[in-house]
């Protein structure tokens, strides 16, 4: 069987992987260079160890706590297992490299421009080259030409992360999250080392005028932008009623399949988790959608519904959240569970601290 996977990131080199021990694989990427370029800070949970093995060579910095800013408030949490930094371009070029070995293909250069279905999956690319293949998987990113292809690029939104790096005295273990700095996720600085960390924000509206008034405010603690290395992508927000497979032989995953988490933007650990659902699924015959939503749909909708939550805070909601935030019992959740899997003690949380759930009063699902 000829599967053809568009897009090189985690999320179907991962698929590509397990589908290559037994199928004709071949994955295409626009770029000349699979990782590059680089959108993204590159933390990954202790959770992605239950998927692979991380080496060495590709590992920045670990973190072992955030601090969390409101308007006037802080707090500050340790992390569960060993949160790291990785380089996003040999983090993705070591995936492909395993899915090559297990015998897939890779093709640099090609960018899909129109697919049709018919007895086969017909592929045209914009340097003139057709394909034929049985099974087609969109890995290509938020703006995926293959969902938007085959009528399935509906019920979208979007935030546009700019993210630069900036000297200063870090503490590289630590990770600052300012909630205030970027409506419609947070601001972030994010150590490489202890003299470089990558700064940034995320928002649906005047992305970069937030970022210049951040850089602003981080004059104020002597970080200061370095010139060069900007970075600037568009970022998918988890939507339950996306549709993520066509007639058993069309899928989307990752970013294209919005498999992201609202509160952070985060989509590697969803992405890894859902291109190994897939290659199953389409080697066992049993039902993508159906599976990969009974696995990890619940946590993502949790990350939707806080997310939407928080969109709704007046400034002095974020103090009240962090103070309540502090609290023994919550504080002890959010340090004893990975993040990725907010199902698994949010429910406590509100059971032990009641008080959130005032917090959410005017949300709307």
């Amino acid at each position: 069987m000829s599967i053809a996977i568009i897009g090189a990131g985690p999320a179907g080199a991962t698929a590509a992987k397990h589908l290559a021990k037994h199928d004709d694989v071949t994955i295409y990427e626009e770029h000349p260079q699979v990782g590059k370029p680089v959108a993204c800070t590159g933390i990954l949970t202790d959770s992605l160890n239950n998927y692979l093995t991380l080496k060495k060579k590709y590992i920045l910095n670990k973190i072992r706590r955030f601090e969390v800013y409101g308007t006037k408030e802080k707090t500050e949490f340790t992390v569960k297992g060993e949160n790291v930094i990785v380089d996003r371009h040999l983090f993705d070029q070591a995936l492909i490299e395993d899915a090559i070995k297990q015998g897939a293909k890779l093709e640099t250069n090609h960018r899909l421009k129109d697919v049709k279905l018919n007895k086969k999956i017909h592929l045209n690319f914009a340097n003139n080259t057709k394909e034929e293949v049985d099974i087609l998987i969109g890995a290509d990113g938020p703006v995926s030409t293959v969902a938007k292809q085959i009528g399935l690029f509906k019920k979208r939104d979007f935030i546009v992360g700019m993210q630069v790096l900036a000297n200063g005295d870090f503490n590289k273990h630590v990770i600052e999250v300012h909630m205030t700095k970027s409506p419609g996720l947070f601001a972030w600085v994010v150590p490489v080392n202890e003299e470089v960390a990558r700064v940034g924000v995320a928002t649906a509206h005047k992305t970069s005028d937030w970022l210049k008034t951040f850089l602003a405010f981080l004059k104020t603690k002597d970080y200061t932008y370095c010139k060069g290395d900007d970075e600037s992508g568009v970022i998918p927000l988890y939507n339950r009623h996306v549709q993520t497979q066509k007639e058993n032989r069309v899928f989307l995953v990752g970013d294209a399949a919005t498999q992201t988490k609202n509160t952070t933007a985060g989509g590697i650990v969803p992405g890894i988790i859902c291109g190994n659902i897939l290659a199953d699924s389409i080697k066992n015959k049993t039902d993508y959608q159906k599976t990969w939503r009974k696995k990890i749909g619940k946590d993502l909708y949790y990350h939707y519904l806080i997310r939407k939550a928080i969109d709704t805070f007046k400034p002095k909601d974020y103090d009240k959240l962090v103070q309540l935030l502090q609290k023994e019992k919550p504080k002890s959740l959010i340090e004893t569970f990975d993040r990725e899997f907010p199902s698994k003690f949010m429910m406590k949380m509100l059971l032990h601290e009641p008080k959130l759930l005032g917090m959410v009063k005017h949300l709307r699902l």
